[in-house]
């Protein structure tokens, strides 16, 4: 694996945490930290992820989403560590847009919608928690297309 990737990985973890830090310290509570799935074998996956990211052979690359999903709802969906419904994605165009895709699996209108990383864990978590769906006014344009949520968008 290149470094670029981890790069971007890096970032993204970081922005994450500075969302949950931030959170934490406005709630009073800590909550569900970001987990890079370096493999399909749960129990042998670091947690939380890190940063430095030490590099890894992704075994979810080329996936289609669909895939993505059912393995999800298969294999994490009902872990108390893990988010209930919602997962992030990083893609070919995560380093370029510092976006990620937040997959919803339990939508029905809208499963998918890619966001800066800035806004990705709020939106992940109001719709896990169900404070927010992914079918909602504010992220209606952006479902099922590959236009980037920004933060100045999310925030109105």
């Amino acid at each position: 694996m290149s470094s670029k990737p981890l790069q971007t990985i890096d970032l993204f973890l970081q922005r994450a945490n500075d969302y949950i830090d931030w959170l934490f310290e406005k709630a009073g509570k800590d909550t569900v930290r970001p987990l890079i799935l370096t493999s399909t074998d749960i129990p042998k996956i670091e947690r939380p992820s890190r940063v430095p990211s030490v590099p890894f052979e992704s075994p979810f690359i080329g996936q289609p989403m669909t895939a993505l999903q059912e393995w999800f709802e298969h294999n994490v969906s009902d872990r108390k560590e893990f988010t209930d419904r919602t997962f992030l994605v990083l893609d070919e165009h995560s380093a370029e847009y510092e976006s990620v895709a937040v997959v919803c699996t339990r939508e029905t209108e809208c499963d998918v919608v890619y966001c800066e990383f800035d806004v990705a864990m709020e939106i992940s978590m109001a719709c896990d928690l169900g404070t927010h769906s992914m079918s909602g006014e504010t992220l209606k344009e952006y479902c099922g297309t590959e236009k980037v949520l920004t933060k100045k968008a999310w925030l109105g």
